[in-house]
């Protein structure tokens, strides 16, 4: 089941649509108790990450200076980019170390 977006599960009303689909799926007898239980256990903690994700948001501007003097001491770079969280020339290595 996807997002009625099609993407990522961003807002409440997001995973109210997908909890939706989950009672129609466990109606229909088209999906076990036990996954569906599993699911809505997951879409609970989803709604419950929301607030601590606003807050965290709302609160970027005031830690991000922390959180490069952060990365600095542990990596020894300077900047951090505000829309990444990670320096500007770390990006597109989150993958991992390569072969």
């Amino acid at each position: 089941m996807r997002s009625p977006a099609g993407e990522d599960y961003i807002c409440l009303v997001d995973i109210n649509h997908v909890l939706g689909k989950l009672f129609d799926a466990l109606a229909a007898n088209r999906i076990s108790v036990k996954r569906a239980a599993g699911l809505a256990y997951i879409a609970d903690l989803l709604m419950r990450s929301q607030e601590g994700a606003k807050q965290e948001v709302a609160r970027w501007d005031e830690e991000l200076p922390v959180f490069q003097r952060w990365w600095g001491f542990k990596y020894g770079k300077e900047k951090v980019e505000a829309g990444g969280g990670e320096p500007a020339e770390e990006q597109g290595m989150a993958a991992g170390p390569e072969s």
